[in-house]
């Protein structure tokens, strides 16, 4: 299987000029100003760049180190770290919101659960949580005849360029339910381009602000 760093290698968004995820771009208008923000698997950059050149405060994880020294040329070093999402490296109520795009769909639900889990516990009562993840309807988009569900809601062989990765395709009824006693602000599906499968997509766009824990 791919590993990430080999991943990001092949990957044309190397420059760091790809630009940010057009729902980030919404979502950010709802933040105050220097709020303090997790990219939650930051990659290449696409949205840190973004909300960092919008004075927020920003800060990355992300499972590869060739993203993680990618991040440190561009000066970052001090704001990015390598680590698994699934046990952050940060306090408890450590951020006021965090950004997710496509990826905690890569796992099954029991990973997703610890995912969330983690992602509830470093933001504060009160901040934000904005996620886009590939949707039901995005799997319809990349079934192959080799495609296998694996686990419910799990598939592998895919056709996608990391579709030898296991895949969760959501459902807005499955995403409320990682978010009990969270206020849910938004929890739909859109349409819309794809600059890594470079076509028109389903996503599911979900935000939610923490409740009480």
């Amino acid at each position: 299987m791919k590993g990430w760093d080999e991943f990001h290698v092949d990957r044309k968004e190397l420059t760091g000029d790809e630009p940010p995820h057009p729902e980030v771009v919404k979502f950010a208008k709802r933040l105050a100003k220097r709020a303090k923000v997790l990219d939650h698997g930051c990659g290449m950059g696409r949205n840190f760049f973004f909300m960092d050149k919008e004075g927020f405060n920003v800060y990355g994880i992300d499972c590869s180190d060739f993203s993680i020294e990618f991040m440190t040329k561009k000066g970052y070093g001090d704001k990015v770290v390598k680590g698994d999402i699934r046990k952050m490296p940060f306090m408890d109520d450590e951020f006021d919101a965090l950004v997710s795009t496509n990826v905690i769909a890569h796992g099954n639900q029991e990973d997703i659960t610890r995912y969330i889990k983690e992602m509830r516990r470093v933001v504060k009562p009160g901040g934000m949580i904005f996620i886009v993840c590939p949707s039901i309807y995005f799997l319809e988009a990349v079934r192959t005849k080799d495609t296998k569900e694996v686990s419910p809601g799990t598939y592998v062989d895919i056709d996608t360029p990391d579709g030898n990765m296991p895949h969760y395709y959501f459902t807005t009824e499955i995403m409320e339910t990682f978010f009990k006693g969270d206020i849910i602000l938004r929890n739909e599906y859109v349409d819309e381009y794809s600059t890594f499968m470079k076509k028109q997509v389903n996503h599911l766009i979900f935000a939610c602000q923490v409740g009480g824990k």
